[in-house]
């Protein structure tokens, strides 16, 4: 888990901090500010110091001291606190301090590791780490008894040895004796006389200082070694101040150079020899060698330092051995597997923590990372930690090398990209959300032109069929007229040919006037023309009333409402208007229309929408035709075929009625038929169309009547619609009625 953004140090913001992060110790930590107010104390110092947190934190020891009312369990410890504190503060430098603590009568150790924090400029903290030691310091009272008494028994050893006047050769037995006590002891003895010549030391002594025998330090001093000037000098100086004082200095913690180049630390005691008048004869020194135990120390202050790096670190940390079993961990990582403390991991595997069930496969993963010695980096997981919270985690497992570049273990670094993943997921759906409302605005932009184009489009139709129907209606009333009157004037020709006739049989010679002007006008050719002129004349008439009647058919564009149509008379109109397209002219031949009308039941239809679907659709197939035309005049292999429309219906298995409209044109490609029935796209020059005739037959054809309209076509092989709409409208009965034109009554008079 991410850890939270660094906050400055106060009272409020690093309690709350340090506590989380400090609980799970077993140390004793506390944190104090540069003024030593306290501003953390985690539980295991609590429950040292039987102390109430809240009582402590924001006060100095001495304000807390003298505010708590009740004695302290531990009066002492926050006296020397005090010290340690303003010490650390004034030298800037960490310092180690041993502190005594007494409770139910029982005494512990505790060695306490002060340490400044710093930011840019001075300290800001103070951090302090305090561990048991009780059972070191045990051991180490313990050694020092023995060696005060080892010490007194060699101070009076020695004593009796200066003092007694005995023979040369018990005296040499007596030296002989001591020397090898002191040879059997472990550790490191010599001494001095009062100017820091060596008179003598131990086979441990003269093994570090590199002589071969111990008799050979006689006369030596400590500039005779391999020591430094400067180091010779702290030595020598630190004799005299015991020898001045008379007053030994024990366990002091020191150091010194091996021959061999290696830095040793003792636990050094160093005790003034003097006579029986008091005076200073010289000085013993004891050194034991701690080094083993000093840099066990300094591994652990670095391990307990490494750690609280890696917990500082904002990644999840854990290394595990070749063998897959955990060595260690960081607090991010320890708290996502569930654990009180990253120190539980070290021994435990996979299966021994909360991810059971996944537990293999990391192992899986683990193991090729070692075998294959290749890091895995940016491995993108999705679990659940201890919390049950979801989570997406950012792995990185890399293999763990040893001096010889062998492959001993496994380091994997995870970092929580929760944070990051849910807002990609909220971007993805915030995206999403946009491209569904850009496609709806898209969409409705689609609409606003297509219902533009429509409602441009249908009133023009509209305008048309206006302009048609009254055309239609003032050329009906003078045909009707005429034809009415055909009749009439038949009969009365027939009447005036039969008096003639007869008149010519009664009155063969007539007077020259009349035969002069029957001459003049031919009478036997009129009359054989007359009946002639008049028959053309009622097939004329007859030819107009058809036209005028498709004329009123097409013109029923702005119907609303649903009619019971006949579809093929439909179709007849429309042929009947694009008649004068149909013909030869100079240009182009005739186009030959082939019908092959089914049984079709009338129709549920709007009347003059679907008239203008036939319109566009017979108009595309002939300007289809007159294109084609030009291009097979180029080729001998089509030119024998005549330009033709094929018109079939017929009746659906699901009750629609199915108009097809097929041409042999040019055809045209699978791109061009794919956006047939798009808004404003066409394929004619310039002038020649708008592309919205087959975009409105579509929504008048599928939208309007809840049908089809499918085209069919291959480059070459001609094109062929097929439009399929229900018999039956499910539209509210608005008195649907049977669409009839009859012709009007025959009159005499116009009017």
């Amino acid at each position: 888990m991410k850890q939270p953004a660094p906050q400055s140090i106060d009272t409020l913001s690093s309690s709350s901090h340090l506590q989380a992060f400090f609980d799970c110790s077993s140390d004793v930590i506390l944190e104090h500010d540069s003024a030593f107010r306290c501003l953390a104390v985690n539980s295991a110092g609590v429950s040292l110091l039987q102390i109430l947190p809240q009582d402590y934190i924001g006060k100095t020891s001495q304000e807390f001291i003298d505010h708590h009312l009740d004695p302290l369990p531990h009066l002492s410890f926050f006296q020397e606190l005090s010290t340690c504190l303003e010490q650390v503060l004034q030298t800037g430098a960490r310092l180690q301090h041993l502190h005594e603590m007494t409770a139910d009568q029982e005494t512990r150790f505790y060695e306490f590791s002060y340490t400044p924090i710093r930011d840019a400029i001075r300290i800001i903290a103070i951090v302090s780490v305090g561990r048991d030691v009780t059972a070191d310091q045990i051991r180490q009272r313990q050694l020092d008894h023995f060696l005060r008494r080892a010490q007194t028994r060699l101070l009076s050893l020695i004593r009796y040895i200066n003092s007694c006047n005995l023979a040369q050769e018990s005296l040499q037995q007596r030296e002989a004796v001591l020397q090898t006590v002191l040879d059997n002891m472990p550790q490191c003895i010599f001494w001095k006389d009062a100017q820091s010549v060596y008179q003598g030391c131990n086979r441990q002594w003269a093994d570090l200082v590199g002589i071969a025998e111990a008799h050979e330090i006689v006369g030596k001093t400590d500039y005779s070694f391999a020591w430094s000037q400067e180091d010779a000098d702290s030595y020598r100086a630190f004799d005299r101040d015991v020898m001045t004082s008379g007053v030994p200095q024990l366990q002091v913690l020191t150091s010194r150079l091996h021959v061999n180049g290696e830095q040793l630390w003792f636990n050094g005691n160093k005790i003034p020899i003097q006579g029986i008048d008091g005076a200073a004869m010289g000085i013993l020194c004891m050194f034991e060698n701690i080094s083993d135990r000093q840099r066990a120390d300094e591994l652990n202050k670095s391990a307990e330092l490494l750690q609280l790096v890696l917990d500082n670190i904002p990644q999840s940390l854990f290394w595990k051995d070749r063998e897959l079993v955990y060595l260690g961990c960081n607090r991010n990582w320890g708290k996502a597997a569930g654990l009180q403390n990253p120190l539980e991991v070290v021994g435990k595997t996979d299966y021994d923590l909360i991810w059971k069930e996944e537990a293999e496969l990391y192992r899986e993963q683990d193991r090729q990372v070692m075998e294959t010695d290749t890091p895995v980096l940016h491995l993108i997981e999705h679990r659940h930690n201890a919390d049950e919270q979801e989570a997406w985690i950012d792995v990185n497992k890399i293999p763990i090398h040893d001096a010889e570049g062998n492959v001993i273990g496994i380091l994997g670094a995870i970092e929580d990209i929760t944070e990051r993943k849910l807002a990609e997921i909220a971007l993805q759906k915030s995206e999403a959300q946009l491209r569904q409302q850009t496609e709806q605005l898209a969409q409705t932009l689609r609409d606003l032109k297509q219902a533009q184009a429509q409602l441009v489009q249908t009133e023009k139709m509209s305008s048309l069929g206006q302009l048609v129907a009254g055309v239609a209606h003032e050329i009906n009333n003078p045909v009707n007229f005429i034809y009415g009157n055909v009749s009439y004037a038949h009969d009365y020709t027939q009447d005036l040919l039969s008096l003639i006739e007869l008149y010519q049989k009664h009155y063969p010679n007539p007077v020259p006037a009349v035969q002069q002007e029957i001459e003049a006008i031919d009478l036997d050719f009129v009359l054989e023309d007359l009946p002639k002129s008049l028959s053309s004349m009622k097939l004329g008439a007859e030819r107009i009333q058809a036209i005028v009647l498709a004329l009123r058919n097409f013109s029923r564009m702005d119907e609303a409402a649903v009619k019971i149509v006949n579809i093929h008379e439909g179709i007849d109109s429309t042929l009947m208007i694009l008649h004068s397209r149909l013909k030869a002219n100079a240009n182009a031949a005739e186009i030959t229309v082939i019908k092959e009308y089914g049984n079709l039941p009338d129709v549920e239809c709007y009347v003059g929408q679907l008239n203008q679907v036939f319109m566009n659709i017979l108009a595309n197939a002939i300007d289809a035709l007159e294109e084609g035309l030009g291009v097979r005049d180029q080729g001998a292999e089509e030119s024998n075929r005549p330009p033709t429309i094929h018109i079939r219906t017929e009746v659906t298995d699901t009750q629609q009625v199915r108009i097809c409209i097929a041409d042999n044109g040019l055809g045209m490609t699978e791109e061009v038929r794919n956006r047939l029935f798009d808004p404003f796209f066409t394929t004619k020059a310039v002038g020649k169309g708008t592309g919205l005739g087959l975009s409105i037959s579509y929504q008048i054809v599928v939208e309007r009547h809840k049908g089809s309209l499918q085209c069919f076509s291959e480059l070459g092989q001609g094109c062929e619609f097929w439009i399929e709409v229900p018999i039956a409208q499910n539209v509210p009965d608005e008195g649907n009625t049977k669409a009839e034109y009859p012709l009007p009554e025959t009159t005499r008079d116009l009017g």
